[in-house]
């Protein structure tokens, strides 16, 4: 995520060869090594921050959504307005996987 002066990145991985467990690598980039204690404070606090609203809030969401999705009561999932980068990714997938079915077809090939 660009937050202005430093990105955060996340990665997360399956773990235990599950779908509902994961282990999540977080980094903080920033412009430059901090040169001074008070900037070193500034980002270590940055990262406090980030670790706080993803323990705290994310985290718990997530639980509950993944309750939900493996109830089996719901058949689709929609993204809102305030995930841009989700509903990009989903509708770029979509079409490459479109476009794959129809070049499978032209040239006759199975493509599973």
């Amino acid at each position: 995520m660009i937050q202005g002066d430093h990105v955060e990145l996340a990665r997360i991985f399956p773990c235990e060869g599950r779908v509902d467990r994961a282990v999540m690598e977080l980094s903080l980039y920033v412009p430059h090594a901090p040169a001074t204690p008070e900037e070193r404070v500034h980002w270590d606090k940055n990262m406090q921050l980030v670790l706080d609203v993803v323990t705290g809030e994310d985290f718990p969401a997530g639980r509950t959504i993944q309750l939900g999705l493996t109830s089996g009561a719901q058949s689709h999932t929609v993204f809102g307005r305030n995930e841009p980068a989700m509903i990009h990714y989903h509708r770029s997938m979509q079409a490459a996987l479109r476009h794959i079915s129809h070049i499978c077809k032209h040239y006759r090939w199975y493509c599973g």
